[in-house]
């Protein structure tokens, strides 16, 4: 839990705001998830070695029925 207090350089203090804003707004969590696997794609990894979990990389929202 010591990364989620902000007391370490690469902590997660923020990750519970991102994760409850983006899951209170669906669609933005499309457009931030399609970026990530986008620049991953363009980087060379391929659906292999990352999948889209979401089932969203060429578009659409995520249904909140995945457990995430």
């Amino acid at each position: 839990m010591a990364n989620l207090d902000g007391s370490r350089s690469h902590g997660g203090r923020f990750d519970p705001a991102v994760s409850e804003a983006l899951l209170d707004d669906l669609a933005k969590l499309g457009e931030a998830y399609r970026a990530v696997l986008s620049s991953a794609r363009r980087a060379g990894v391929d659906a292999w070695e990352l999948p889209d979990f979401l089932g969203v990389e060429k578009g659409g929202t995520p249904d909140r029925r995945v457990i995430y």
